[in-house]
């Protein structure tokens, strides 16, 4: 963006909404209406808070109907449901 130094991270999803941070400053722009940065913050608390568990204790389940991400074991206390692409 216009003015800023630093090196600037932007993060994409699939149904168009986009972010970009710079490292520097902390200053975000994004797409509205829905505001893509809030849930990359809402994602990290919940790792920090689940105490920053390592890639090998996640995992996919994926069926005909659902698919969905979990920490430990596909039928435990932490799963996140995915949303299937439109």
């Amino acid at each position: 963006m216009p003015g800023c130094t630093g090196v600037n991270v932007f993060l994409t999803s699939f149904d168009g909404l986009w972010c970009d941070v710079n490292e520097h400053t902390g200053q975000v722009w994004e797409a509205v209406p829905t505001l893509l940065w809030a849930t990359v913050e809402d994602a990290h608390r919940q790792w920090r808070e689940l105490g920053e568990p390592g890639w090998d204790r996640f995992g996919l389940t994926v069926t005909s109907d659902l698919q969905w991400v979990w920490l430990d074991a596909p039928a435990g206390h932490h799963s996140w449901p995915l949303r299937p692409l439109q």
